[in-house]
This record gives C-alpha cells, sequence and structure tokens, in this order.
C-alpha cells in the first residue's frame, strides 16, 4: 500500500509546468484547477491561495527525483524565456537607437542644405548625403 504526500513545490507559471510535464514526457491531463498526472500512480498539482502549487500524490510521483526533475525543467524554460525576451529587449532598443540617430542626421543634413538618399541592403541602411550646386 502506497501512502499519499502532499507538499508544496516552488512554482507559479501553469503554461511553464505545462510545458514542463511534456518535456519529461509527463502524461496529464487538466481537470478544473488541478493537474492531474496520468501514469500507474496517482499524483496531481493544484495551484494554491499563495500562488504556489501542492504536488500531492503517491510516494512515486511525488517522491524527490520526480519533484528535482519537474523543477529542473521548470527553471530550465523559465530561464530561456528570460533569454528570450531580454534578446527581444535588446532588438527593440537597437531599432529604436537606429531610427533615433537616422532622424537626428535627416535634420542636420537638412539643416546644412543636403539631401538624403538612403539604401537597405539586408538590413544594412546606408545614408548618402547629397548636395546639389548649380
Amino acid at each position: 500500500m502506497s501512502r499519499i504526500i502532499s507538499t508544496f513545490i516552488p512554482l507559479l507559471n501553469k503554461e511553464i509546468i505545462l510545458k514542463a510535464l511534456d518535456n519529461l514526457e509527463v502524461n496529464y491531463i487538466l481537470k478544473d484547477e488541478k493537474i492531474v498526472i496520468e501514469s500507474k500512480y496517482y499524483g496531481f498539482l493544484k495551484k494554491e491561495n499563495n500562488g504556489q502549487y501542492l504536488i500531492s500524490g503517491d510516494e512515486e510521483v511525488v517522491g524527490s527525483n520526480f519533484q528535482k526533475l519537474l523543477v529542473n525543467e521548470y527553471k530550465k524554460i523559465e530561464e530561456d524565456i528570460k533569454i528570450q525576451k531580454e534578446k527581444e529587449k535588446i532588438e527593440l532598443e537597437k531599432k529604436i537607437y537606429i531610427e533615433k540617430k537616422k532622424n537626428e542626421i535627416y535634420a542636420l543634413s537638412k539643416k546644412n542644405g543636403y539631401s538624403v538618399k538612403e539604401t537597405n541592403n539586408n538590413g544594412e541602411i546606408k545614408l548618402v548625403l547629397i548636395k546639389r550646386t548649380y
């Protein structure tokens, strides 16, 4: 006879938990607010009022090895998401900087009597100053 164990795990995001379970190839179903683990053993994860998830089930499901695997996979996915968001932020800042510099060049060239010819070659912007003299 197996015993039922309940313990809190430091996981807060349901989508990341589901992705971690998928990556670990654990079968589960969503039932109300619970994530029910489908295996030969019984187990489920349920979000509590404090935002953390409570994992309950047979010792084999809730055992420290499964918890460690789940928490480690969760942290890995969370870190990947954080890195991706940082890359997107850097890319956005780069675009804003380029647009700002381009506008400064246009304004300065117009002030000094130049026109600007812009070419875009595979993402590389080239600005050529043109001054017509007669």
